[in-house]
């Protein structure tokens, strides 16, 4: 079974989008009482979104779809308030 580019870059983008996921909501169950263990998500958080960035502008510049441009509009946006938020908490 062959897979076009498009699929693969799709599912590049998917599998680190869950990633991001998962820290994210990992991180937002913790307190402050687990502050080193909210340091070190925050750092792979923001590593994951950096690598998630790239295979999302990958998969832009192979589908232009306006739904993707939008997704990742979004993404970014809920990005920048989450650190917003971890900023004034830590």
């Amino acid at each position: 079974m062959s897979y076009s580019t498009s699929d693969h870059l799709k599912r590049v983008r998917a599998g680190f989008l869950g990633q991001l996921t998962k820290i994210y909501r990992q991180e937002q169950m913790l307190s402050r009482e687990n502050s080193e263990t909210v340091k070190e998500l925050y750092g792979k958080l923001k590593e994951l979104f950096e690598t998630f960035k790239q295979s999302h502008m990958d998969r832009l510049d192979n589908c232009q779809s306006a739904d993707e441009i939008e997704l990742y509009c979004a993404c970014q946006e809920n990005f920048k308030e989450f650190q917003q938020k971890y900023i004034q908490l830590w």
